[in-house]
């Protein structure tokens, strides 16, 4: 049921604030069906599969959002997108050998960014694919933006949803056990503007991020204008 009269009503009203339903039960009943989606996600190259069999609006979904893959939360009935982690790369493993294994990875990774839930996904998870060793530091970079650009539009409402977040022991999953994968921090230096992980409450962080991202948006226009190549990494 939706929170009507929340204080965060106003930030979850948002149709498109929304989870694949593939995702939503018990951990045992969403492994079953998971890897088969996830086997259709990598085959088409899109998340299309993962959507289309139902989204659930976040405020009609089950309260707690679990952010850990340990045993004993197998059997809550919860949000559970840790497990795509785990049922993605036993994917990946089979079709290693005729599609580039981190390559599928990067292209999913960036496909998925413009969704709220893949956001959510990204920063409860605590990781994402930005590069294999061949890739140059200014096509990484432009990666991290894409991804850290996403999380802070869309962070208001993972504040706001916050105390929903769950630890393997049941017990709520304070900030920052969430946030913005750390690998995003070494391409884009956010500790210059003040960010850290393990300091601020999130409403504090989210204030200092969108700093860093006007900051960083206007070096590279900068960059761009003086025709100097601003996103080498550090």
């Amino acid at each position: 049921m939706r929170l009507v009269n929340s204080a965060f009503a106003e930030v979850l009203a948002d149709d498109s604030l929304t989870v694949p339903s593939v995702c939503v039960g018990t951990a045992f009943d969403i492994k079953r069906k998971l890897r088969k989606v996830l086997r259709e996600v990598v085959h088409e190259g899109t998340w299309e599969p993962m959507m289309e069999p139902g989204m659930i609006h976040i405020e009609d979904a089950p309260r707690e959002i679990m952010l850990d893959r340990k045993l004993k939360n197998a059997r809550r009935y919860a949000v559970h997108l840790y497990l795509i982690s785990n049922e993605l790369s036993a994917v990946r493993a089979e079709y290693y050998g005729s599609l580039p294994e981190m390559q599928v990875s990067i292209d999913l990774f960036q496909r998925g960014v413009p969704y709220f839930w893949f956001c959510l996904y990204l920063i409860t998870i605590g990781g994402c694919i930005l590069s294999q060793s061949s890739d140059d530091a200014a096509i990484i970079r432009l990666r991290a933006m894409n991804i850290f650009s996403a999380i802070v539009q869309r962070w208001p409402v993972f504040c706001a949803i916050s105390e929903r977040f769950t630890s393997q022991a049941g017990y709520m999953a304070s900030y920052p056990s969430w946030g913005p994968p750390p690998i995003l921090f070494k391409w884009l230096g956010l500790e210059e503007f003040g960010i850290s992980l393990q300091h601020h409450s999130p409403w504090v962080a989210g204030q200092l991020m969108e700093n860093a991202l006007r900051e960083l948006r206007a070096r590279e226009e900068c960059a761009k204008a003086t025709g100097v190549n601003g996103n080498a990494a550090g």
